[in-house]
């Protein structure tokens, strides 16, 4: 996802959302309307990334797929050693924009 489709996301969101007004030109947002415009982007995200997008995030960051992989480990309970696999597994890997980085670190 481009930053450009991203900021269509949003408008369209925005503008489709009942509670969401206009007044002397400023846009209006209920509570409630805020709350279900960022449920619907941030499921519009999480199907991007199950689609295997990168999806770049203007000025924070972007976000991408990434293989958490396979490993074998023990757990000790009770004094017993207990052998167990975790299987491989993919998880969404955030690389944070370079303004952010050197903001933090100024």
């Amino acid at each position: 996802m481009t930053k450009i489709e991203m900021e269509k996301i949003v408008q369209d969101l925005i503008m489709g959302t009942s509670g969401v007004k206009a007044v002397n030109g400023e846009v209006k947002v209920t509570a409630v309307a805020a709350k279900s415009i960022v449920n619907e982007l941030f499921l519009k995200i999480t199907n991007e990334l199950k689609d295997g997008n990168e999806v770049v995030l203007p000025s924070i960051g972007k976000l991408k797929v990434g293989i958490k992989p396979a490993k074998k480990g023990t757990a000790v309970l009770n004094g017993v050693e207990t052998p167990y696999d975790t299987p491989e597994a993919l998880k969404a890997v955030f690389t944070q924009a370079d303004a952010i980085k050197k903001a933090l670190n100024s």
